[in-house]
């Protein structure tokens, strides 16, 4: 079974919707800057890791996404634990597959499982990512 796996050393973000404005009587749409820069960003790093050739079948997606512990927290509470509060992981998940669009998978449509997914604390932050063939149902 083939595999890809990758560490981005990068503060993990949240897809935001679509922005709309209004110049001159016309309405239209536009993605924030930030968070075009974000996902080329992620996209750039997948490829210094690209697969010798891209996954063609179903696959599946492990992502875990660390934040590094709050400077407010004492040493007794510095251990690995879920992250609770906002961005929601599945808004994570959204920026991160786009870009592995056409890096390691054809395209996005192809994950048809996520398997231990999450937000977490820990010494650092980053995004583990592992994407692997679709083994069947289990």
């Amino acid at each position: 079974m083939s595999t890809w796996r990758c560490k981005f050393n990068i503060i993990p973000q949240a897809k935001q919707s679509t922005r709309f404005a209004a110049k001159n009587g016309r309405v239209f749409s536009f993605t924030p800057a930030n968070k075009r820069s974000y996902q080329q960003q992620l996209a750039a790093i997948a490829l210094s890791v690209k697969p010798e050739t891209l996954f063609t079948g179903p696959v599946v997606l492990k992502a875990k996404f660390w934040w590094g512990f709050p400077a407010s927290w004492s040493n007794k509470k510095k251990f690995v634990q879920p992250k609770i509060s906002r961005p929601d992981l599945d808004n994570l998940l959204k920026p991160l597959k786009d870009a592995l669009r056409g890096v390691v998978f054809i395209d996005d449509s192809q994950v048809v499982s996520y398997e231990l997914c999450g937000k977490w604390y820990g010494p650092t932050y980053g995004i583990d990512v592992e994407v692997f063939e679709f083994g069947g149902v289990a």
